[in-house]
């Protein structure tokens, strides 16, 4: 009897005292504290635009030193998450970019794309890499990283990771400007020239690859680092956003990640291409209609395009047109035509058209029912770039037609009179 009651009193204890220990525990366990990075400007310090540091460069190959007490500040826009960007900061204001040279990898770990930081410029160096102005030390007598253990006395984060700066569209070649540089930018219907092959080529540690804009192409720098050095480059045209750099004087593009590129769909089928590397009236089937004036389409035989003036000393009034050959759009439900053009002076915009026949036969100019199609791209009229007409979208009731003539209208008055050059043309 005094075993049982011995067991009894030792369950009675173990169970009060779980329930003693149990009392003690909290349910809830306190969250470690969350600190939200705050940049103060110290006093005494002065706060430049990005454009305003750039300034500072007094001339290309020199080092300038900075000595006094002053900070920019920007948005990272450029890391090196994707390998593709290598020690590297890009970072932009409302003014500009600048690229931050930094002896450390995996900074994207701690600097962020959207990051606000702040950068202690006194004792750091501007100069720059084959015209590409930099910030950061000194190496070798030329613009060099910051070392490592030096990065935390000069830069400082601002906030958490917000909204990245939306990209600059640029549409033509002409509009990039130095004050781009170190920028976000971005270019729609645009297409690589080697569309199937890798980034970056087998056995390259760099590939330059061309992308095809309107007005130029520009050079696309891949590195064989990056996540995306394998993968095939798509066809057809589509949109591009990287960092806009230079290099001696040309415009290159680093890319920082492969969603970056995007949009792209395969090109449709080509049913008439000709590039007119000679005349096209005497050797590829077009024909002219010249209805007022003595002017007429000419080919240009030194700079292999086809072109019409209106001015003869001075402006004369002109109607004329250049007619292709028969396209069988039997198969196509949806016709498009684009080509590559030029004009200076006049008014490009209503003196050069663009127009679609199903109903002329080579004869019945007059009676033919001709539409007029409209051209995304037309010349300003400004200066003699070559620009992408973008895609002309042919009416609906050219679907599926067998005998279809493009044909380029050009007018001119005694008041207003352009000059009108076409490389070539493509029929989708």
């Amino acid at each position: 009897m005094k075993k049982i009651s011995t067991i009894k009193m030792m369950m009675v204890f173990i169970l009060g005292l779980s329930i003693a220990i149990s009392g003690c525990v909290k349910d809830d366990f306190d969250k470690p504290p969350f600190n939200i990075p705050e940049f103060t400007l110290p006093a005494g310090a002065q706060l430049l635009s990005i454009m305003d540091l750039k300034s500072r460069h007094t001339a290309m190959g020199q080092l300038d030193s900075i000595t006094d007490n002053i900070y920019i500040t920007g948005v990272v826009v450029g890391n090196d998450e994707s390998g593709n960007i290598y020690k590297s900061l890009m970072i932009q204001d409302l003014t500009g970019g600048i690229e931050l040279k930094l002896n450390k990898t995996s900074i994207f770990n701690e600097y962020k794309v959207g990051q606000r930081i702040y950068v202690k410029c006194k004792n750091l160096v501007l100069g720059d890499y084959n015209q590409l102005i930099q910030l950061g030390g000194v190496y070798n007598g030329g613009i060099g990283q910051l070392p490592d253990i030096a990065i935390p006395k000069h830069l400082f984060k601002d906030s958490l990771p917000g909204v990245v700066p939306a990209p600059r569209k640029v549409f033509v070649y002409s509009e990039l400007l130095p004050d781009f540089v170190s920028t976000l930018v971005r270019f729609d219907s645009v297409e690589f020239v080697e569309a199937g092959q890798p980034y970056v080529a087998l056995g390259d540690d760099n590939t330059n690859r061309t992308l095809k804009i309107s007005g130029g192409t520009l050079t696309v720098r891949n590195s064989k680092y990056s996540n995306f050095a394998t993968q095939l480059i798509p066809s057809g045209k589509g949109t591009v956003i990287g960092i806009l750099s230079v290099y001696n004087g040309t415009y290159q593009l680093a890319l920082r990640q492969q969603s970056d590129i995007f949009g792209f769909v395969a090109p449709p089928p080509v049913l008439l291409e000709q590039v007119f590397t000679t005349d096209p009236i005497a050797t590829m089937g077009w024909t002219t209609q010249d209805l007022i004036g003595a002017q007429a389409w000419s080919f240009d035989a030194a700079n292999l395009y086809i072109k019409i003036s209106g001015f003869s000393g001075s402006n004369v009034e002109n109607e004329d047109w250049l007619i292709s050959p028969s396209i069988n759009m039997t198969n196509s439900n949806s016709p498009s035509i684009s080509f590559t053009h030029a004009a200076k002076f006049g008014a490009p915009a209503t003196e050069l058209k663009v127009m679609a026949s199903f109903d002329f036969d080579g004869s019945n100019f007059a009676q033919a029912i001709w539409y007029e199609l409209s051209v995304p791209n037309m010349p300003s009229g400004a200066d003699w770039t070559f620009i992408e007409s973008g895609n002309v979208v042919l009416p609906a009731l050219f679907a599926n037609q067998d005998n279809v003539h493009i044909a380029f209208k050009y007018t001119s008055t005694t008041s207003s009179a352009s000059t009108w050059e076409i490389k070539g043309v493509k029929v989708y």
